[in-house]
């Protein structure tokens, strides 16, 4: 199915460059991006100005989550309306537990069943470990409909993270001092891709790399961990499978100084958001395009449709009244 987007009324600077020519702006290594338009909203998103991740089960379903919550929503996607529409809520956690600090959201299509990650930080107001920021959690659905179908389940990545000789000294950190915070997940042939924002290590980002189903058998399954070269000071915001690889969303690996922690290591307030496609472990990162987020914070993006010339996505951001969502097409570099 074709997707359908509605034009921006007010499309921003770099791509009225774009329409001016004729085409859409030249990226990074061939790659090309233009905006595609905005997605409305329908019925009422929990915490919907901390959205912070989303995948779909299917052209017409995913589930999306915001950081400030214990709950996930299950959403119906139009692409001819260019509209999602909440729908189910699905509790992860028990009325009265501990926000979730939900990051990112992966899905296993084979398997009929989503992952959703907590942060595994400290808490950025108190700088203390809570337990239910280090839950991963299994949510089963009817990949027809999208709606739960069983229970959730769920495990950890703390015991891994405690004895990773590289991670472990940055657990328990809070984020202006490098702190460990995972904000990207995927899923890709049966394994789970944890994307870390923070710690980069001399311009390295993390991907870590397990077994899905060892993961929620065992207490520590066996991984993999991944050198990511974003560049210093940059940290992964998103992480979405494609057919060939990955896109990631980056921005600044540390959070921004506060009245609690008025220093923080790596953050450069200039510092935007970028795209960058990498093909997966052993292989380096290409950035595709800086991207022009004019309100809150890239957060959470859905990949809408892909063939072997593009890739349209939506992108939804923290901050704004229902995420701002806004669809852009990128344009894969020709193959010589």
């Amino acid at each position: 199915m074709s997707p359908s987007f509605s034009l921006l009324l007010a499309p921003v600077a770099v791509f009225l460059v774009a329409s001016c020519t004729g085409r859409p702006p030249e990226g990074h290594a061939g790659w090309q991006i233009e905006s595609k338009g905005s997605f409305t909203v329908k019925g009422t998103i929990i915490e919907d100005r901390d959205i912070s991740g989303i995948a779909s089960i299917s052209p017409t379903q995913c589930l999306l989550g915001s950081d400030e919550t214990r709950i996930v929503q299950t959403v119906a996607v139009n692409l001819a309306g260019a509209a999602l529409t909440m729908q189910q809520t699905v509790e992860l956690l028990p009325e009265g537990s501990q926000e979730i600090d939900i990051e990112g959201i992966a899905v296993s299509r084979a398997n009929s069943c989503y992952y959703v990650t907590g942060s595994h930080s400290v808490s950025r107001k108190k700088g203390k470990y809570e337990a239910a920021r280090s839950a991963v959690f299994r949510v089963p659905v009817d990949a027809a409909t999208g709606q739960l179908k069983g229970k959730v389940t769920s495990a950890s990545l703390r015991p891994i993270l405690q004895t990773d000789a590289i991670l472990s000294p940055y657990l328990d950190k809070i984020e202006q001092e490098r702190g460990l915070n995972i904000e990207g997940l995927a899923e890709k042939g049966g394994r789970l891709f944890f994307g870390f924002r923070g710690p980069n290590l001399e311009g390295n980002a993390f991907v870590l790399e397990t077994h899905a189903e060892g993961f929620f058998s065992s207490q520590k399954p066996a991984y993999t961990l991944h050198k990511v070269a974003l560049g210093r000071g940059w940290g992964i915001r998103e992480l979405t499978t494609t057919k060939d690889g990955f896109l990631i969303t980056a921005g600044n690996s540390a959070a921004e100084p506060n009245d609690d922690f008025p220093k923080s290591a790596d953050y450069d307030p200039k510092r935007g958001y970028a795209f960058y496609f990498w093909t997966g472990p052993g292989s380096a990162p290409v950035r595709i395009a800086e991207l022009p987020v004019r309100q809150g914070k890239a957060e959470a993006l859905l990949v809408l449709k892909e063939d072997d010339a593009t890739i349209d996505v939506l992108l939804i951001c923290d901050g704004p009244s229902g995420g701002a969502p806004t669809a852009y097409r990128l344009t894969k570099p020709v193959k010589k």
